[in-house]
């Protein structure tokens, strides 16, 4: 059993040491094989899942008996959840804080010609789809399963954290067959490497051309170069302590995400 900070030293050092060394280079390819990792654990999850509920029982309609899917709430009120109206605003502004990044543009200025960036950035919004619409499916297939069995672990004291519901339900419904657990456990380690890497490297880029640019102008490349790395590494750094204080946080990291990135 990996102890929780020594996961985090390890996956911070990893991205940092990855991305100080190679770039923007090193991100973008081990981001690719990160991503089919990813996609591939989120479906494995859901098609195991789903194998637990058949007929009448099926996830659909567990989720949706649940009021965890619906499609005719139209509500003009902004402190109500999953309306169309937050849903289609939350929804473009999501997309454009995606689209708009500096790790997106970044990318798309990397591009050997404008074509390419055109077309890694339609991409990126056909993924960015699928990713969500795989995010969906792992939540019904756990409500489902939760639903079913009538446990709620948090309550019940098993684990001290809701954001472990979903480690949990795979710990549970993924011992009979031999890989998958690890699959999964190479999922979460993937998007974690994923954002550090892209953060870092981002940070580092915004640091040394807006904010260094004009101290460094008459500097050679050479040494812009490295003072980059330097930039890269210390953000890692950084970024590690961030992940320490994170981990306390007895709360929905990705609803607060989401709620942070609307934010500004």
């Amino acid at each position: 059993k990996l102890p929780l900070m020594l996961s985090i030293g390890l996956v911070g050092c990893i991205g940092t040491i990855y991305t100080t060394i190679g770039g923007i280079k090193s991100v973008v390819w081990t981001d690719t094989f990160q991503c089919v990792i990813i996609f591939g654990g989120f479906t494995a999850i859901i098609i195991r899942g789903s194998y637990l509920f058949e007929g009448e029982d099926s996830v659909w309609k567990i989720a949706q008996s649940g009021g965890r899917i619906s499609f005719n709430k139209f509500s003009m009120d902004p402190r109500d959840r999953d309306t169309w109206l937050g849903t289609i605003i939350g929804g473009c502004f999501n997309m454009f804080a995606l689209v708009c990044s500096q790790s997106t543009l970044q990318r798309i200025a990397a591009s050997k010609t404008m074509k390419n960036g055109q077309n890694a950035l339609r991409l990126c919004g056909v993924l960015f789809v699928i990713y969500a619409a795989l995010l969906s499916g792992m939540g019904w297939v756990m409500y489902a399963y939760y639903e079913t069995t009538r446990c709620d672990p948090f309550q019940a004291g098993i684990i001290s954290n809701r954001n472990q519901l979903q480690p949990y339900f795979v710990f549970l419904t993924m011992e009979e067959y031999p890989g998958l657990r690890g699959l999964y456990l190479v999922t979460l380690f993937s998007g974690a490497l994923s954002t550090l890497s892209s953060g870092i490297n981002a940070l580092a880029a915004i640091t040394v051309e807006d904010i260094l640019k004009t101290p460094l102008k008459n500097v050679q490349e050479s040494k812009a170069t490295f003072i980059t790395k330097v930039c890269s590494f210390l953000y890692g750094l950084l970024i590690i302590g961030l992940a320490y204080g994170a981990s306390s946080i007895d709360g929905h990291l990705i609803r607060m995400t989401i709620v942070s990135v609307g934010a500004f």
